[in-house]
């Protein structure tokens, strides 16, 4: 099934908000919250906005194999957000676009988690490809994804240090952290 997109609509949609951002009082932050609890095992459900879904591990792993390990989440998310942007992209430029895809592949050391280096667990390589079709010309389709990864807050995320904070609490209470 051939996938529907419907720039003129994603136009007028980015247009209408950045209208409104440019109010006194506009909200210049997105604040995404997810509420995640353990639900048996290593599997988790997740709460985000009206929206719930599940993350489990192999059963190799110790899980049920149930669900899309965290993993999964991570590097779709990648390509969510960017093919979001690229869109957005497609749709202000007036690009004739059919379909987008994304093929995104992410690399994970995992030597420190059974102790056989002290390595950093971080993520050590991402790479996409994005297959785009439609009638349009390579150079302006360059230029606008090069303008979506400049706007994409996942693709940003990965590129510039980001702060963490953390807190643990047991029982209620705060736990000092270390």
């Amino acid at each position: 099934m051939k996938p529907t997109i419907d720039l003129a609509r994603i136009r007028a949609a980015h247009e209408e908000r950045g209208v409104a951002m440019r109010e006194p009082d506009a909200h210049r932050r997105i604040i995404t919250r997810a509420k995640v609890r353990t639900t048996g095992n290593l599997r988790k459900e997740a709460r985000v906005g009206k929206f719930t879904f599940q993350s489990d591990e192999a059963a190799m792993l110790g899980g049920d194999d149930t669900a899309p390990n965290p993993l999964a989440y991570f590097v779709a998310s990648i390509g969510f957000c960017l093919l979001t942007q690229l869109t957005r992209a497609c749709a202000l430029e007036d690009l004739p676009i059919e379909s987008i895809e994304m093929d995104v592949r992410a690399s994970f050391p995992l030597e420190s988690k059974y102790g056989i280096a002290d390595i950093s667990a971080a993520c050590e390589l991402v790479t996409y490809t994005v297959e785009v079709v439609g009638d349009v010309d390579a150079e302006a389709l360059s230029k606008a994804l090069a303008w979506s990864e400049s706007v994409c807050h996942v693709v940003r995320s990965l590129k510039e240090p980001v702060p963490v904070e953390m807190a643990l609490k047991l029982n209620g209470e705060l736990v000092p952290a270390n």
